[in-house]
């Protein structure tokens, strides 16, 4: 685990040449919210951010709230905040919203966080045919990430820093339901979680594969108090119950943009990381057979019927 200390030095000396670019998706709530307002304060709001939600509301006022960097008089230098109004639930709406990202963003971002969810306890499926959960800390991100590397990609071209990272359970390595990739016999609460946090984690082992020059990183940000966890009786309840290991969102948000902006440990590649920063394994279970199997299967969940389209 590196130092806080440490960590705070390595944050602190984020000054890129350029004026980065950075889209948040999940980020009017929680984790996301928390990490966007670290970054633009670590920044002095020297930063493009891009806010993907559904809250116009709460988007404006965080937006409002980013602070504006001194820029020398007479400069036409100009900081871009934008929301993105989208719900996330259906592959249509993911897909337009990354078209709409990469046109404002000129196909180019370097920072791109992914904190999107909601808390459900039984199935529901979309009219993609997918269950929610699974479509929103899933099937949603593996999209939003396919269709956004070319962004990535291109900022790298550029010399510049391009890192994906998803929010929600890295390393927990249960095995992989092959017969049962979309859970349609074994659907749970809390067997929807775990298989989610392994299929992102076999995201970010082929993904990083399939673009070597790239970042992708899943963490593990544990039990933390946002809204997530006051949404019903059950997660009031299990928040009750775990006192002693939650965690306040700040922190946790502060020390997730340590692997997010160190220019040199976590400079390109697949990694996993704890709730302390740490870098997990990943799990052994996950052969690059099971993970291709897993690939196959998202892709083909996630690729749009041409009704669908329109």
């Amino acid at each position: 685990m590196p130092s806080v200390e440490f960590a705070e030095r390595v944050v602190a000396s984020y000054r890129p040449s350029y004026i980065p670019n950075a889209v948040f998706i999940g980020g009017t709530s929680g984790m996301g919210r928390a990490m966007l307002e670290a970054l633009a304060k670590q920044t002095n709001g020297r930063v493009n951010i891009w806010i993907v939600g559904r809250n116009k509301t709460v988007a404006e006022e965080i937006i409002a709230s980013i602070p504006s960097p001194p820029l020398p008089e007479g400069s036409a230098t100009t900081f871009t905040r934008e929301f993105v109004q989208c719900d996330v639930s259906l592959l249509r709406n993911v897909q337009a919203m990354t078209q709409e990202l990469l046109r404002q963003t000129e196909r180019k971002i370097n920072i791109l966080v992914i904190t999107s969810g909601k808390a459900m306890y039984s199935r529901v499926e979309t009219a993609d045919g997918l269950d929610l959960q699974m479509m929103l800390r899933y099937y949603s991100r593996f999209k939003m990430i396919e269709d956004l590397v070319p962004a990535l990609e291109n900022a790298h071209a550029l010399g510049q820093d391009a890192r994906v990272m998803t929010v929600l359970a890295a390393g927990v390595g249960l095995k992989v339901p092959i017969d049962d990739l979309d859970l349609k016999k074994w659907y749970n609460y809390l067997m929807v979680h775990i298989v989610t946090g392994v299929y992102n984690d076999i995201m970010v082992k082929v993904q990083s594969e399939r673009h070597p020059n790239l970042t992708f990183i899943h963490v593990f940000p544990g039990i933390v108090n946002t809204p997530a966890t006051r949404v019903s009786l059950f997660t009031r309840a299990i928040a009750v119950l775990s006192w002693y290991w939650i965690k306040q969102v700040e922190p946790i948000a502060q020390s997730f943009l340590y692997p997010l902006l160190s220019s040199e440990d976590f400079k390109r590649g697949g990694y996993w990381i704890s709730q302390s920063a740490d870098k997990l394994p990943l799990a052994s279970n996950i052969t690059d057979e099971v993970a291709k199997k897993v690939w196959d299967h998202s892709v083909e969940r996630t690729t749009l019927r041409k009704e669908a389209v329109e």
